[in-house]
């Protein structure tokens, strides 16, 4: 099995590299918490319209 350098933590890549649920689960953490902080960081992109 092909291993995943996802996290640049051997104990977190080992895992994510067995569990294909802690893969799942940590790619939709990640993408919430990037949608998160663009809209922190961009607040006129969400008034505006352009980030839904």
């Amino acid at each position: 099995m092909p291993e995943l350098r996802i996290a640049q933590d051997d104990a977190a890549d080992d895992r994510l590299g067995r569990d294909p649920l802690a893969l799942l689960i940590g790619m939709l953490l990640d993408q919430h918490v990037r949608r998160r902080s663009s809209r922190l960081v961009f607040p006129g992109a969400m008034q505006a319209g352009v980030w839904v």
